[in-house]
């Protein structure tokens, strides 16, 4: 089956690492964050690609619908190996002296990037009985805090209005 993945913009941000590298392991002094947008199968998505220069992105991916782990890893590797020159814009970042400042960089860069697709977390109270209705309109369930959201730039908020609380949720 053909992909049905089209990436329409993409940002590359480059972190170099210096310092010595882990034995035993890849080199992975290099790391890669890629804010990604297009279409999966006609819907529109956001990601954040994270990528050492090894073949084993971890991928966010945003939108409307939900998508699932082989559209994350093919959104993942197109955005690893497209070519420097397609690339919209290429951000060099300055170098993180050892893995934890890059792990930290990473970790900002990621926020950013979520943020910037899906705008701000808003909390819901939806009750059992209307949860499928909730989900329709673009409400997420969070299961590590127990609690419903939406993403402010992915869901029409005004929609859900029934549901909202009036204090944010912590992201």
């Amino acid at each position: 089956m053909r992909s049905q993945i089209e990436i329409v913009r993409c940002v590359r941000h480059l972190i170099p690492v210096f310092g010595e590298a882990p034995p035993f392991v890849p080199d992975v002094r290099i790391r890669t964050v890629h804010f990604v947008s297009g279409t999966s199968h006609g819907d529109p998505f956001g990601a954040v690609v994270v990528a050492p220069d090894n073949l084993d992105p971890r991928v966010e991916m945003f939108g409307r619908e939900r998508f699932d782990r082989q559209e994350a890893m093919a959104v993942g590797l197109k955005a690893m190996i497209m070519p420097r020159h397609l690339a919209d814009e290429i951000v060099e970042h300055p170098e993180a002296g050892d893995e934890a400042q890059a792990a930290e960089l990473v970790t900002r860069l990621k926020d950013e990037g979520r943020k910037a697709f899906c705008g701000e977390r808003v909390a819901l109270d939806v009750p059992a009985g209307d949860r499928e209705r909730a989900k329709a309109l673009g409400a997420r369930w969070d299961g590590d805090l127990g609690a419903w959201y939406a993403f402010s730039g992915l869901a029409d908020i005004e929609e859900l209005d029934e549901w909202l609380q009036r204090a944010p949720v912590p992201a």
